[in-house]
C-alpha cells in the first residue's frame, strides 16, 4: 500500500513583490519535503532562511508562487484540514484580561469542543504545562515563561494530529525548556507529529534523544529533499 504522509511539498516557491511588482524578494525556491506521521523534524535556519514563510504556506495563510503542496493529502486553505493542525507562533498575543483558564475555554470553544470534554481538557493541559495553580490568574500577571507555556496548551487544545512549533523553549527557563523537550517525546509517543522551527540548533535538539531533520539556509531556502539549503548543509535523522 502506497505510504500516507502528511505533508508533501513538491518544489515549492515563494516571492513576495511589491505593491506594483518593482521589486521581488525570492523567499523559498525549489523546496521539496514528506512528512509521515509520528516524525518530529527540525525546520532549523538563520533569520530570513524561509521558516516563517514555510510555515505560513502550511498553515494554508500564503499561497505558493510555484510548487504543490499538501497537507492531509488536501488543500491547507480547507477549513476541513485545520482542524487538526495545532499551531504555536514565535509570538503569542492574548487577550490579558482572560485567565489562564479562560483562554483554553476560548479556544476550545473556537474549535466547537462539547463543554464537558472541554473542561476536562482544559484541566489536564493546565496540569501538563505546570500552570495549575496559576489557572485562575489573569494573564497580564504571566511572566514570558508562563505565556509560552499556556500558548502550547493551546496549541493541543483541539488535540491535533500535526502539531507546528515555532521557538516553542523561547523565554523558559532551563528546567521550563527541559520540561517543554520532555513533553515533545511524550506527544511522539502519542503518536503526534511535529514540526519543530528554531534559529538555533540547540532549541531544539539539546537534550533529546536523537537529531531532528535540520533545513539550514542563508537568505532563502533552496533545493530540494532538504539539500543545498545554504553554506551550512543538512542532515536528516529520526528520533
Amino acid at each position: 500500500m502506497e505510504q500516507q504522509y502528511f505533508i508533501e511539498a513538491e518544489n515549492l516557491g515563494k516571492v513576495y513583490r511589491s505593491l506594483f511588482g518593482l521589486r521581488e524578494v525570492k523567499a523559498l525556491e525549489g523546496l521539496s519535503f514528506k512528512l509521515s506521521k509520528g516524525e518530529v523534524v527540525g525546520l532549523l535556519g538563520p533569520n530570513g532562511a524561509g521558516k516563517t514563510t514555510t510555515i505560513m504556506l502550511i498553515l494554508g495563510l500564503l499561497a505558493p508562487t510555484s510548487g504543490r503542496l499538501r497537507l492531509f493529502g488536501k488543500d491547507p486553505k480547507e477549513v476541513a484540514v485545520k482542524e487538526k493542525v495545532g499551531f504555536l507562533p514565535e509570538e503569542s498575543y492574548f487577550y490579558r484580561f482572560f485567565t489562564g483558564e479562560e483562554i483554553l475555554h476560548y479556544y476550545g470553544g473556537l474549535f466547537r469542543i462539547k463543554s464537558n470534554i472541554r473542561k476536562e481538557r482544559v484541566n489536564a493541559l493546565l496540569l501538563r504545562v505546570g500552570l495549575w495553580e496559576v489557572r485562575k490568574r489573569r494573564l497580564k500577571g504571566y511572566s514570558k515563561g508562563m505565556l509560552r507555556r499556556i500558548g502550547l496548551a493551546q496549541a493541543l487544545i483541539n488535540d491535533p494530529e500535526f502539531l507546528i512549533l515555532d521557538e516553542p523553549t523561547a523565554g523558559l527557563d532551563p528546567i521550563g525548556t527541559r520540561e517543554v523537550k520532555e513533553l515533545i517525546l511524550q506527544l511522539k509517543s502519542e503518536g503526534k507529529t511535529i514540526l519543530l522551527c528554531s534559529h538555533l540548533l540547540g532549541g531544539c535538539a539539546a537534550g533529546l534523544r536523537s537529531n531532528l531533520d535540520a533545513l539550514s539556509g542563508k537568505g532563502h531556502c533552496r533545493g530540494a529533499d532538504w539539500s543545498g539549503l545554504g553554506e551550512a548543509g543538512s542532515y536528516r535523522n529520526r528520533f
